[in-house]
């Protein structure tokens, strides 16, 4: 259910809606429209749009175009709301009213939509005036399978789609007419048109009131009928033609107020009866070969629509109908004789078309019996392949010569001698029978043994591997025991060839023999390999020992096997090795020492064998250079001097050291060592002893005399900073001076011709004594002196810098020498309109002064210290003076929205620099700025109330820490809107009658200015207004409920859902009592309504439910009850109930008996065999008595013949006949 805004207000409403959301621009290009152009009066609808904003609510509004009349009723002409989906697609229905609801026919609507951010889309559509809608269809879904006499369970399934998607007038009218023995039909679709009437007998007529797209009809027959279907509108009418299905008929239908009207199609019946089928006989029972293609076999068929499925068709073969005829194609893959069986379809009867077929199977043939290998020119042992199908061979391809193949009794039998060698693959063609097939199989002929001369006949060492010699075989499959070869070598066979490989272990010439074993013939395969011995080299004839650059006695190595040598390794330089006749020599003058392991390699002859030893080689003595050469003064312990030595044994006479200095040898070093008594240059020279040629070790000491130095030229007094007179001091000896100590600062001392000179400007006062250490030469001496320095004042001042106000005195500037005594003047200088008072004058400073300007001045004093009639240097000390400032603040009054940023307050004022301080009142009510602050006020304020608020910021000016005058400024802080009150999810039942509710529920929201409530509803309701939408009716299902509070402070929303639950039950009506009948009498389930207050068309299920009677006698005596469940969309269902007592008490029927009779004995006549019929069994039981009641005589008596006929619920009658004899 919507809820419309009425006309009179939508103005006044767009102008609310303007002023509460103030985006003005629409979100991309809005649209809108319908999902058709044309609609009949009383169908929906459906209108779509985009291009809006996500979640802002779109106003719809469906006018009349131009001056067409809207109607008696305008209540279908109000606006509605609806609102954007996550993306700005919308999407909503319009009822199109009728005349009877007071709307205009025929006429043109316009469809606007205007959104909150200013989007606006129009579309045009009418609503179904006289103009043809086009071609609409009547669909035969299913027809009967089966249209014979007597046949049930035929169906037809039909539906009529109306033209161009468009519906049909709700008042048109489906008629059909029903022939006797078919079932009141069934709308099945989903609107459910509902049932109007059903009378007559033969031709029974249901009424249909339809509307909708698409109209779904099924009834079923029980006996061969005629089934016309007539669409009434305005007076035409239609008949279907003959069924078929899946058929599509055609109608034009123009929409018009009282229905619809179809276009004349031939009437002709839906549903006729049938001969019964027919099938003719197969036009061929074939016999034919597998995997061949089959000549098709037909059979003619009258009645029959098509077939079921074959059955005994061979595999790959299959059956097809058209055109009244089955036809039997394929290529069979089985072999065997088939009789297959076609059953009919359609049509009437059960009727099969058979035949048969016979497939005859390829020929066969097995594998060889043997597949035998043979030696050339001896009998083949028989070959058999065993076949079937065949009658005889083809062409024998492959066999060797000397061998043939026969046939007989289904075996190929090979045989006969081969006379010639090789692999046979043969091949023996089938003949007769199916199928294309060949006999195949080897035979191996081998030839006579061969072997081949050797591939080599090698000469080698002992003991090396031997490169292998190979015998090339044929026929030969192995080896038999081998003689003659040499310890070491074997022989092995492997693919037609002899291997001989190994490593000989003895030497000599070895003829070796080697027969050849298996296959065919005998023979040997020969060769000789000779075998040679090592090489052998005796030891050295000597091992000497001599001195370098002396001959060598020769050395000799006595050899056999070998015919030379190769290059020697290890001889010393000068020595050299020679071969001949089987002697190495070696000789020569060494030119280098050392201990010589030689080696000399032999060549020629077997294996590697060297001729080795040792020469020692005597190197000549040496002696090293000395350790150092030392300048050392007199009388000091000189550091040991060392020379190396190698070879000799010890040292002779020392000459040239200084008095004191000794010279010794051990462990081949040579060491001089003591103390030298005089001074000089000492070149010495020690002769070597033992080992070989002749050495001196030399070098040089050299022996230094001690310093001297002369007393200092002057011992100054003079001022600090002032240049120092040079001072001297005479040396011999020294060749410099060390680091000095005790000079002032700014005095150096430098060493030049044996001559100290002190010099430079003091800047340190003080008694200064000094040292100046001499370097080099010999012995530890110093110059020293004495210089004295007078001091010069340093002042200082506390404090040497301030800041003050203007018009204050300055903190007193105490001005401190580091010489006691010392006296200062001083003077002050400032530029600009600046008092100081005293500006000059002695001692400390105490002046006050006064800054007339609007700028900082700054006012610097001058201070000179004297000590000791000395001027020391002058120092400053400053003062700042700050001017006084003041405050301007631009806003001082404003007011806000809780949570916006303020206007901000500039702060300014006539001094440059000025810095504005603030604090600010109320900050526990309003939050944001903070408390205080320096310069400009800028910031969000938010009231955390719900009332107005105002806060008041407090400004004093300040330079250099004087303050100004105070100032102040106001800003008031105003609330945006807050639910104090916001309803929970609320669900309700309908009220009473009704498929709504009216639901009530508060709502409250606070804030400054006072908020405006409006509600927008979304869902199964949907709606707009001013308020909170309480007591309003909301439609069955959910409904989200928006509540919006605004003021120009902006907006609140509070949400929550409104769920409408549909809890009622369906009403059965037509639900027939309760009732007993016989099993032939049993009603038919009666047509039961169903309503309900939400759903149109509840859903009506009957169960019917057996229950044998307990009592009961039969199966026909029982209870049927039937019960009708009633179910509307809300899954609520209420059920009644009809019992009908089902009792079979008639007797069955018996067929005529026999008139009683009299007869002599011997024509008395057989007991008659009689029949019942029962109105409930189809097969009663019929019994039978005979009772003999004897007269006077044996041959005189009575026959009474009794027939019982009992039914299933024990009803029974019976008839007599009395034969008297």
């Amino acid at each position: 259910m919507k809820t419309f805004l009425h006309k009179s207000h939508f103005l006044s409403i767009i102008f609310l809606l303007t002023n509460l959301f103030f985006a003005s621009v629409a979100f991309g290009q809005a649209t809108v429209s319908t999902d058709l152009l044309d609609y009949r009066p009383g169908s929906t609808a459906i209108i779509t749009g985009s291009g809006f904003q996500a979640g802002e609510t779109v106003i719809l509004l469906v006018e009349h175009v131009g001056e067409e009349p809207a109607g008696t009723d305008p209540q279908y002409h109000q606006p509605w709301t609806v609102v954007a989906d996550s993306i700005g697609n919308i999407q909503t229905s319009w009822y199109v009213p009728t005349v009877e609801e007071g709307d205009a026919l025929g006429a043109t609507f316009l469809l606007t939509a205007d959104s909150q951010s200013g989007a606006h889309a129009q579309w045009t559509f009418t609503d179904a005036g006289n103009a043809n809608d086009g071609d609409g269809t009547i669909t035969v879904l299913t027809a009967p399978t089966s249209k014979c006499s007597g046949s049930t369970g035929n169906s037809l399934t039909f539906t009529f789609t109306a033209p161009n998607g468009k519906d049909f007038n709700a008042v048109s009218e489906l008629t059909l007419l029903v022939p006797i023995g078919w079932t009141t039909p069934q709308n099945t679709t989903s609107t459910n048109p509902g049932f109007i009437s059903l009378s007559g007998t033969a031709s029974a007529k249901s009424i249909y009131s339809i509307s909708g797209s698409l109209i779904t009809i099924t009834m079923t027959c029980s006996a061969g009928s005629t089934v016309i279907i007539t669409y009434e509108g305005g007076g035409t009418k239609v008949t279907v033609p003959t069924v078929g299905t899946n058929t599509i008929y055609t109608f034009t239908t123009q929409t018009k107020q009282n229905g619809g009207t179809l276009t004349n199609i031939a009437s002709q019946p839906i549903v006729t009866l049938n001969a019964n089928n027919n099938a003719g006989a197969a036009s061929s029972t074939p016999t034919l070969c597998i995997n061949t293609v089959l000549t098709n076999i037909t059979h003619t068929t009258t009645v029959a629509t098509g077939i079921g499925s074959p059955m005994g068709l061979p595999t790959g073969v299959t059956a097809v109908f058209a055109s009244n005829t089955i036809t039997i194609s394929g290529t069979p893959t089985a072999s065997g004789t088939f009789n297959y069986t076609i059953p009919l379809s359609g049509g009437c009867g059960s009727v099969n078309a058979t035949g048969t077929i016979t497939v005859t199977p390829n020929n066969t043939v097995s594998a060889a019996s043997s597949t035998p290998t043979s030696c050339i020119n001896i009998a083949l042992t028989n070959i058999s392949h065993t076949t079937t199908g065949a009658t005889g061979l083809g062409s024998a391809t492959g066999l060797p010569a000397g061998v043939t193949a026969a046939w007989a009794s289904n075996t190929i039998t090979i045989s006969g001698t081969p006379t010639a060698s090789g692999i046979f693959n043969y091949t023996i063609s089938l003949t007769g029978g199916c199928g294309s097939i060949n006999a195949t199989g080897t035979i191996t002929v081998k030839a006579n043994n061969t072997v081949g001369a050797a591939s080599s006949t090698p000469t080698l060492c002992i003991n090396t591997v031997l490169t292998n010699i190979t015998h090339t075989t044929t026929g030969a499959t192995g080896i038999g025991s081998l003689t003659g070869l040499p310890a070491g070598i074997a022989a092995a066979f492997a693919s037609n060839a002899i291997t001989i490989s190994g490593t000989p272990t003895a030497s000599g010439t070895f003829n070796y023999t080697i027969p050849i074993t298996g296959s065919c013939s005998s023979v040997n395969a020969t060769g000789t390999i000779t075998v040679k011995a090592n090489n052998t080299v005796g030891a050295a004839s000597l091992t000497p020992t001599l001195c370098i650059n002396t001959i060598l006695t020769d050395i000799t190595h006595t050899t056999t096997g070998a015919i030379g040598i190769g290059s020697p390794t290890g001889l010393p330089a000068g020595v050299t090795a020679a071969f001949a006749s089987n002697t190495i020599t070696i000789g020569g003058t060494p030119t280098a020492s050392g201990t010589f392991n030689y080696s000399i390699p032999l060549t020629g002859g077997c294996s590697s064998a060297n001729a080795t030893g040792t020469i020692t080689v005597t190197p000549n003595n040496s002696v090293g250079a000395a350790s150092s050469t030392p300048t050392v003064c007199i009388n000091t312990v000189l550091t040991n001097i060392t020379h190396a030595t190698t070879g000799a044994t010890g040292i002779g006479s020392a000459t040239g050291l200084p008095a004191g200095v000794t010279a010794a040898f051990a462990f081949n070093a040579i060491t001089i060592s003591g103390t030298p008594t005089v001074s000089g240059t000492f070149n010495y020279t020690i002769s070597l002893t033992g080992g070989c040629g002749s050495i001196n070790a030399t070098g040089t000491i050299t022996v230094k005399a001690n310093n001297t130095v002369g007393a200092a030229s002057s011992t100054p007094t003079l001022c600090i900073n002032t240049l120092l007179t040079n001072i001297t001091h005479t040396t011999t000896g020294a060749t410099g001076i060390g680091s000095p100590t005790g000079l002032p600062a700014g005095v150096a001392a430098a060493f030049t011709s044996n001559t100290i000179t002190i010099s430079g400007t003091p800047t340190a006062s003080g008694i200064f004594n000094y040292s100046l250490p001499l370097t080099g030469g010999c012995s530890s001496l110093n110059a020293t002196g004495t210089i004295t320095i007078r001091p010069v004042p340093v002042a200082t001042t506390t404090p040497s810098t301030q800041t003050i106000c203007s018009g204050d005195a300055i903190i007193a500037i105490v001005t401190n020498s580091n010489i006691s005594g010392t006296t200062y003047a001083w003077t002050s200088s400032v530029t600009g309109n600046v008092d100081i008072v005293p500006s000059i004058g002695s001692g400390d400073i105490n002046s006050v002064i006064i800054n007339n300007t609007t700028a900082t001045k700054t006012v610097t004093f001058t201070i000179t210290p004297t000590a000791n009639g000395c001027i020391g240097t002058a120092i400053t000390a400053t003062v700042v003076v700050n001017p006084t400032p003041n405050a301007v603040a631009t806003p001082t009054i404003q007011a806000i929205c809780s949570g916006n940023i303020i206007t901000a307050i500039v702060l300014s004022g006539s001094v440059g620099g000025t810095i504005f301080n603030w604090t600010r009142d109320n900050s526990s009510n309003i939050t944001g700025i903070s408390s205080s602050g320096t310069g400009n006020i800028s910031g969000i304020l938010s009231n955390t109330t719900t009332t107005a608020q105002s806060t008041i910021f407090t400004i004093i000016p300040t330079i250099g820490g004087c303050p100004g005058p105070p100032i102040t400024a106001t800003v008031t802080v105003n609330k945006e809107p807050s639910f104090t009150i916001c309803p929970l999810n609320i669900s309700k039942n309908t009220d009473p009658g009704v498929c709504n509710a009216v639901v009530t529920y508060t709502s409250t929201a606070t804030g400054t200015p006072t908020a405006t409530l409006t509600y927008v509803f979304f869902g199964a309701t949907t709606g707009s207004g001013i308020g909170t939408g309480s007591g309003l009716t909301f439609n069955k299902g959910v409904t989200t409920v928006t509540i919006t509070a605004t003021n120009s402070c902006g907006t609140a929303s509070c949400s929550f859902t409104v769920t409408v639950l549909d809890i009622t039950a369906p009403v059965l009506a037509g639900v027939p009592v309760d009732a007993t009948a016989s099993c032939n009498t049993i009603p038919v389930a009666a047509i039961v309504t169903a309503s309900d207050i939400c759903d149109a068309s509840p859903s009506i299920a009957l169960v019917e439910t057996k229950t044998q009677t307990p009592t009961g006698i039969g199966h026909y005596n029982y209870t049927l009850t039937r019960t009708w469940t009633a179910t509307d969309v809300a899954s609520n269902s209420s059920s009644k109930t009809q019992v009908i007592t089902v009792q079979d008490t008639t007797k069955p029927v018996l067929s005529t008996v026999p008139a009683d009779a009299t007869v002599e004995c011997d024509a008395v006549p057989a007991a008659a065999t009689l029949t019942a019929t029962d109105n409930c069994d189809a097969a009663p039981v019929v019994t039978y008595a005979e009772v003999r009641t004897n007269g006077a005589s044996t041959n005189n008596y009575t026959l009474t013949r009794t027939w019982t006929a009992t039914d299933v619920a024990s009803n029974s009658s019976s008839k007599i006949q009395v034969i008297t004899v």
